[in-house]
């Protein structure tokens, strides 16, 4: 397609070209020669553009045949150029010999009369002509190809990008669903109602799981839905082991953040932290705005264990998901603290556009 393109601006760029140079050098011509009928400066300008058209449509169809843009090596340019000056000086000869003709006949049989000098500066001329296209052509495919290659490369990189956001999606959400089922599958018997008050919330987790195969990002609001429900169904398990509390600036409630993240560390920090504690424990999540970016912050009773598979897999997840996204301008953290494991995730604040 791009090809194509450059094919269909040719042909303008090559009549517009010489046009021009033939304009140009008749309204010199007429101005400045009084002896000579414009009639023949019209028939000569017409005879060079049509000349330059045809050798330049040769030189250019040599080129295509060496593939002198593909191959830019020393020998390709020899020949390149080599056959650009043959091709000039042929074009100067058929030229002088055409307006000679042309010139007889207009004048009425009076010889155009050209000097030594005269020739060899018009034949010098016409051949600096033809190889100053030739460069002008391999300039113009040069970068045409560049940017073709930059453009490939990019929209190579860009599908290479969401690819691999898309695998680093597919990571979130790992088993805990498949427990919550079983956890609800015990509740029915006993808890009709709440059993199917978690199946409305395991829904909206699946959902929520389905729409971030489909997004980059979503509302911090959109994603305390998606904790909220994800702690609902973990109290199933954990009952009153497990303590969460929320600290979130009302400001930053339409700023938009990865989906699945929030729940993604809240999970880990459960998963590793509270439920490794026979007492359990608390998990605070806080939002809030430190300088001129969002804070994010999640702390857990427990401790930093770093030698944890799962953990380790789900904090890669995220550094990889924030390192694609915002292509490093966000922060990632996980320290222990006064006897808490504490993440700190710092973003860009970008606030929704309604």
């Amino acid at each position: 397609m791009k090809n194509k393109k450059y094919g269909k601006a040719f042909w303008p760029l090559q009549l517009g070209g010489w046009g021009l140079l033939m304009v140009l050098t008749f309204w010199a011509k007429i101005l400045h020669d009084n002896d000579i009928s414009d009639s023949y400066f019209l028939v000569e300008g017409l005879i060079f553009f049509s000349l330059a058209i045809a050798t330049t449509t040769i030189l250019r169809a040599y080129l295509k045949k060496i593939r002198l843009i593909e191959d830019q090596s020393v020998p390709n340019y020899l020949k390149a150029f080599g056959v650009a000056i043959l091709l000039g000086l042929l074009y100067a000869t058929i030229l002088l010999l055409l307006v000679n003709v042309a010139f007889y006949f207009i004048e009425n049989h009076q010889h155009l009369g050209m000097s030594a000098l005269e020739i060899l500066v018009n034949y010098i001329n016409i051949v600096l002509y033809v190889i100053m296209w030739c460069v002008l052509y391999i300039v113009i495919k040069s970068s045409l190809k560049l940017r073709n290659e930059k453009i490939s490369r990019l929209e190579l990189e860009a599908a290479l990008k969401e690819a691999q956001l898309n695998t680093l999606k597919g990571q979130i959400n790992p088993h805990f669903m498949f427990n919550s089922l079983n956890n609800i599958r015990a509740l029915i018997l006993e808890d009709p109602h709440k059993s199917r008050e978690m199946l409305t919330r395991l829904s909206e987790m699946l959902r929520a799981s389905l729409n971030a195969e489909m997004t980059d990002t979503v509302t911090v609001r959109e994603e305390l839905e998606t904790v909220k429900n994800f702690i609902a169904l973990s109290t199933i398990q954990m009952e009153d082991r497990l303590q969460y509390l929320q600290e979130v600036d009302d400001q930053l409630m339409e700023a938009t953040i990865p989906p699945m993240m929030l729940q993604l560390v809240i999970e880990n920090a459960i998963k590793h932290g509270i439920s490794t504690l026979p007492e359990g424990g608390t998990v605070l999540l806080s939002i809030s705005q430190v300088d001129d970016k969002m804070q994010i912050a999640v702390s857990n009773d427990g401790r930093l264990l770093s030698g944890s598979t799962g953990t380790s897999v789900g904090i890669k997840n995220i550094k990889d998901r924030l390192r694609i996204l915002y292509n490093g301008n966000a922060d990632f953290s996980i320290k222990f603290e006064d006897g808490k494991v504490i993440v700190r995730i710092y973003l860009p604040i970008t606030l929704l556009q309604v």
